[in-house]
C-alpha cells in the first residue's frame, strides 16, 4: 500500500482532469478509505466514487442520486 499523500495526488488529478468544471456545484462525503474519493455533482445528476490502486489506476464508480 502507498502512502496517503501519493493516492492523494493521483485521485487530484483525475479529479482535476474529469471534475473540475463542477468543482462549484460538489457535495463532498468523507473519503471512504486513503484511496478514495466521493462525491455528488447535482447538475449532472450522480454520486461518484472514485478509487486508486496501488498502480496508480483509477477506477470510477458512477451513480444516479436518489
Amino acid at each position: 500500500m502507498r502512502s496517503e499523500y501519493w493516492y492523494q495526488h493521483k485521485l487530484e488529478e483525475y479529479f482535476n482532469e474529469h471534475y473540475k468544471k463542477y468543482d462549484f456545484d460538489i457535495e463532498w462525503y468523507i473519503n471512504p478509505s486513503i484511496n478514495q474519493w466521493k462525491f455528488k455533482i447535482p447538475e449532472l445528476n450522480a454520486k461518484i466514487t472514485i478509487t486508486c490502486n496501488c498502480e496508480g489506476k483509477i477506477t470510477e464508480i458512477d451513480e444516479p442520486i436518489n
